[in-house]
């Protein structure tokens, strides 16, 4: 008996960062199996990269829809971002605070270098917080924004009129024709996330 109850005593500590000060502290807890918690975080980090996906932080209101999946409560700034055909949140294997991401990258945007194709895989790692007892991102490292060929698309035809010199609206025109290219009917199956139920 006295085996068991250390056992899930160091289960509540291991689900949690800060298990003991938190319960003793006045927060609000929520004790999991690891199966639970494993699905919880799975689904935290898909909400996340569809709205990502979409083009949520891409444009000004539009990290409105990422607020439930983040503890944060302003856009991160960035200079760049990727963009992607696909993505994959693997069911985590073991206990943990930390949740990847599988990406599969057709090419990125830079403010400063515009577009460029590529076709590689890319990992991102997403740390998890619990807060009140409900699990929310609070770390993404590499954090640029992931996002379709169309959202990526849309975000450049917005900011095209924004352009302030010739080498700007050069730029921005290269990358709205090669992801036209991309959504063309032969490429339209790229612009879909996938995900495993």
């Amino acid at each position: 008996m006295r085996r068991l109850a250390l056992w899930f005593s160091a289960l509540v500590l291991l689900l949690s960062p800060c298990g003991f000060a938190q319960s003793t502290s006045g927060y609000k807890l929520k004790v999991r199996t690891f199966s639970e918690l494993a699905n919880e975080q799975r689904r935290l980090v898909l909400g996340y990269c569809r709205a990502d996906f979409e083009g949520a932080r891409l444009f000004a209101n539009g990290f409105e829809k990422m607020r439930p999946w983040v503890s944060y409560r302003a856009n991160p700034e960035f200079d760049s971002f990727f963009v992607i055909s696909r993505f994959e949140v693997p069911l985590p294997e073991q206990p943990g605070d930390v949740v990847s991401a599988l990406y599969r990258v057709v090419g990125s945007w830079d403010k400063s270098g515009g577009w460029a194709p590529t076709s590689t895989s890319d990992t991102v790692q997403f740390k998890i917080i619990e807060r009140e007892g409900e699990l929310m991102i609070n770390e993404i490292e590499p954090g640029q924004p992931r996002v379709s060929i169309r959202a990526a698309l849309a975000y450049l035809k917005q900011q095209l009129p924004t352009a302030t010199t010739s080498f700007e609206r050069g730029m921005m025109q290269k990358g709205i024709d090669a992801l036209s290219a991309m959504t063309a009917p032969t490429a339209a199956s790229n612009s879909a996330p996938t995900a495993k139920p």
